[in-house]
């Protein structure tokens, strides 16, 4: 018994490639930005993914109500007054 490949049309396999394509150049995107933001407020991006940031988690979080001054304050963040 052998198992049949699976088949799409043409027209599916692009509109894929294409949101394939998209999703990848997004994610890379993302690792920039962190790293960026991390940075800017004295962190380096492997040290606060491997330390288990709240910061990082929630970047990634599927959340879609992630917090941004919760987690800062879960990192031990206080944002000055002016």
């Amino acid at each position: 018994m052998t198992d049949e490949p699976k088949k799409i049309d043409r027209d599916t396999y692009l509109k894929a490639l294409g949101l394939f394509t998209l999703a990848h150049q997004h994610s890379l995107k993302t690792y920039e930005f962190e790293a960026a933001m991390l940075a800017m407020i004295g962190l380096d991006a492997e040290d606060a993914r491997i330390g288990g940031s709240h910061i990082s988690a929630a970047i990634y979080s599927t959340d879609e109500k992630v917090d941004f001054n919760e987690v800062l304050k879960r990192d031990g963040y206080i944002v000055e007054s002016p």
